[in-house]
């Protein structure tokens, strides 16, 4: 028997397919700062700074989709996520730079 549409089945079924593609998204583009971690003849500080380089990349070329897609200032929205991903980088570094000095290691 052929469920009604609008029944959950159908429901789940129209969520699963954007779930899985912002999923995969997440994953692709999160992993594209950790690149540099497979270049074993660079030196950690190009490493880092490649993944630096990278991230930004990733952060402003997000923005300018957003802003395409909203009809924005491409620029503005560049800068905009870039600015906010730089942040929340800049966070999550001092964080784990303040537990590491906490922990000793």
């Amino acid at each position: 028997m052929a469920q009604p549409a609008g029944s959950v089945c159908d429901l789940k079924r129209r969520m699963s397919q954007p779930s899985t593609v912002t999923f995969l998204a997440f994953l692709g583009v999160g992993a594209v700062p950790l690149l540099p971690l497979f270049l074993p003849s660079a030196s950690p500080d190009t490493q880092f700074l490649l993944s630096v380089v990278l991230a930004g990349a990733v952060f402003y070329g997000i923005g300018t989709v957003k802003g395409i897609v909203q009809g924005r200032s491409i620029l503005a929205a560049g800068f905009a996520m870039l600015a906010t991903g730089a942040g929340a980088a800049s966070l999550a570094f001092l964080v784990g730079f303040g537990l590491r000095k906490l922990i000793g290691a």
